[in-house]
């Protein structure tokens, strides 16, 4: 660990940690109050990271894919599909597509448009309606995923769920893992919250000598689906209900929110000894605040964070190869 990852003192300001979890729809106002140029690039800007975000759902569900194919052979495969066909009567207007480069830049070319002629309340207006229908995609390739998920669950139970999350995490989110773990920790706080506002979660940030911590009330993902009645018709998604890790030692808890177990606690685990980075999920179905403890040397993250949030005592492994 370089000496720039080593426990500081503070390096943001509160106004400048407010700054960074400013919510989007005040970020397009505020830039629109300054100029139409301003407006355009901080439109684009915001749009794109939440693209990114709905984006990265796309290899995790072909790993999904490539696991049960592997493991339990195409017909596995094809009745996941047709789990993930229920999509459509939770979204029917075409399963929330997302917009398009060109579309975005019109959006972006008539919102400036709007500032220029004096008129900033029909700007915010078409931002309004660019981001309702960002958000709509980016739940519907939630939901996507949680219903794959749920077909892994209910047709093979949680042992199997948890070998596909690892199966994924490696693959996916995990490869990310050791260039984030180098990088300055006020580069690290930047991303991680941008990634949360990109994941349409309400944020505050705080501040202390070893770590930042991300509040996220209500996390964009889980807390979310669950307020939405994702775990009632017309998806009605799995909720894992066995005392497992996966469930952190509770039981009652859904689908989507398994992965947090296997991605950042039991993989970084047996890699590192510490969690990647602590995420502190609320309890079985809760739909509280959902905290992301980003440490400034994530070596000295506590690894007694893991058992609190109820995973097994883990031996650090060595680094298995990536596969392709």
């Amino acid at each position: 660990m370089t000496e720039r990852n080593a426990p500081a003192s503070r390096l943001f300001s509160d106004a400048e940690l407010a700054e960074l979890a400013r919510p989007p729809r005040e970020q397009v106002e505020a830039a629109a109050q300054r100029s139409p140029e301003d407006l355009r690039e901080t439109l684009l800007g915001l749009a794109g990271r939440h693209l990114r975000f709905s984006q990265g759902y796309e290899p995790w569900l072909s790993a999904i894919y490539d696991f049960l194919s592997e493991r339990h052979g195409a017909d596995s495969a094809q009745r996941a599909a047709a789990a993930e066909a229920k999509l459509a009567d939770a979204y029917p207007e075409a399963a929330g597509d997302a917009p398009d480069s060109a579309q975005l830049e019109a959006v972006a070319h008539a919102a400036s448009a709007r500032v220029a002629a004096g008129e900033a309340g029909e700007a915010l207006a078409l931002w309004d309606s660019l981001s309702d229908a960002l958000l709509q995609h980016h739940d519907a390739e939630r939901d996507r995923i949680s219903l794959v998920l749920s077909h892994v669950y209910r047709t093979y139970g949680p042992e199997e769920l948890e070998a596909c999350h690892r199966y994924c995490a490696e693959r996916t989110l995990l490869r990310w893992m050791p260039r984030d773990l180098e990088r300055d920790p006020a580069d690290r706080l930047r991303t991680w919250a941008g990634m949360q506002l990109g994941n349409f979660s309400r944020l505050s940030i705080e501040e202390d000598g070893e770590k930042f911590t991300l509040r996220q009330d209500p996390c964009g993902t889980c807390s979310r689906q669950i307020q939405a009645g994702g775990h009632e018709a017309p998806l009605d998604l799995a909720i894992v209900r066995e005392a497992c890790p996966l469930s952190f030692g509770d039981g009652g808890v859904p689908v989507y929110r398994t992965h947090v177990a296997v991605f950042h606690y039991l993989l970084p685990m047996e890699r590192g000894g510490v969690p990647w980075p602590v995420i502190r999920c609320p309890r079985q179905l809760g739909t509280g605040p959902c905290r992301v403890l980003l440490y400034k040397d994530p070596s000295r993250t506590p690894p007694e964070h893991a058992t609190e949030m109820g995973m097994p005592p883990t031996r650090a492994l060595p680094a298995s190869p990536t596969r392709s």
